[in-house]
């Protein structure tokens, strides 16, 4: 989880701090989704607290079955 508004905007835009080139940034992004199977998400701040509970809650919940 990202706590970023644009999310792939704010990357293709290039409004973040870092010098990564937006499709440098977007080729680390893919790798680590690929590596490790996992899905960034990018989330509003005000939602992430939601989010966290909301996945940890299905994971339990599947893990228990």
């Amino acid at each position: 989880m990202v706590e970023e508004n644009g999310g792939y905007s704010s990357i293709i835009g290039h409004n973040y701090r870092t010098q990564l080139a937006p499709s440098a940034y977007m080729a680390s992004l893919k790798a680590w989704e690929a590596r490790f199977h996992c899905n960034v998400q990018f989330i509003d701040k005000k939602y992430s607290g939601y989010y966290l509970m909301a996945t940890f809650q299905y994971y339990a919940r599947e893990a228990l079955k």
